[in-house]
Parts: C-alpha cells; sequence; structure tokens
C-alpha cells in the first residue's frame, strides 16, 4: 500500500508541475517610476508565475505573453484597459486620420483628467501596449498588466 501511496503522490506532484511547464514564457516589461533591483524583480517574477500559473496553462506554449509591471492603482489601469481595442492598436500604427485613434486619444486624455496623479504613467504605459500590438505582425500578442502596488493584474486578449 505504501508504494500505491507514493506513487500517486508522485503522480499528483506531476500533474501540479505540468501546467506550469506547459504555460507559454512571459516577458516581463517593468515600466515602473522608480529603477527595480534584480532581487526584486525576481520576487515579482515568482509573484507572477504562481499568480498566473492557471490562467496561463490556459494558453499554447509557443504564445507570447507580454506582461507590463506598473506601479499604478487597480483603478486606473482598469479604465486604461477598458479602453483599448486590440485589433485598432496593431492596425493603427500612429495612424490619427483614422476615427478609432481619435476616439482612443479622447477617451486616453479623460481618463488621464479622471487621474491627474498617474498621466505621465498612463500615457507610457498605453503607447506601450499599442507598440507591443504594432510590433507582432500577423498575430495577436496576448498583452498584460500587473500592477505591483495591489497584485491587480488584466491581459489583454
Amino acid at each position: 500500500m505504501k508504494l500505491s501511496s507514493a506513487t500517486s503522490a508522485a503522480a499528483a506532484a506531476a500533474s501540479q508541475q505540468q501546467p506550469i511547464n506547459s504555460a507559454p514564457a512571459l516577458d516581463l516589461v517593468f515600466l515602473t517610476s522608480e529603477k527595480v533591483n534584480t532581487s526584486k524583480k525576481r520576487r515579482y517574477e515568482h509573484q507572477v508565475e504562481r499568480k498566473l500559473a492557471p490562467v496561463l496553462s490556459k494558453f499554447h506554449r509557443k504564445e507570447k505573453v507580454s506582461l507590463i509591471m506598473v506601479d499604478v492603482p487597480s483603478a486606473p489601469l482598469r479604465g486604461l484597459v477598458g479602453l483599448i481595442d486590440p485589433l485598432e492598436c496593431g492596425s493603427q500604427e500612429d495612424d490619427d486620420s483614422l476615427d478609432g485613434a481619435t476616439t482612443d486619444r479622447t477617451e486616453l486624455q479623460a481618463l488621464c483628467e479622471r487621474y491627474p496623479k498617474y498621466k505621465r504613467q498612463l500615457l507610457e504605459i498605453y503607447n506601450e501596449i499599442v507598440d507591443l500590438f504594432a510590433q507582432s505582425k500577423g498575430t495577436t500578442p496576448i498583452v498584460g498588466l500587473y500592477s505591483v502596488i495591489d497584485t491587480f493584474c488584466r491581459l489583454i486578449l
């Protein structure tokens, strides 16, 4: 009996490790107001991997997941994620003559007026997200925002 319990324990351990191994690789981009030292980066990486492991295991291993680490609270980030359309971000490529681009800029300005303390950071985050979508040719990448302040995370699919 001991052998079977050891075997089942090993199988359970293997099944817990498999989703982590089959998850896509994370590309972390730090857009924080202060430079993050190496030990903090490692701590944030482990924190993100633990928190997102169940979600990331649903994606194909070859997918590219870019996670932007920011030090902005969740409320402004929720507004920012709400105004981003991944399909428009990838196609507009800084062409402000499109109606979608001007609408996005208007909504972004309104968001910055609501949260003036985070205006510079919100604009920087928005530009980084648009760049990530514009750089991926032919495929829509998975981009996420992660607040190191309150461990808030949202993926933009």
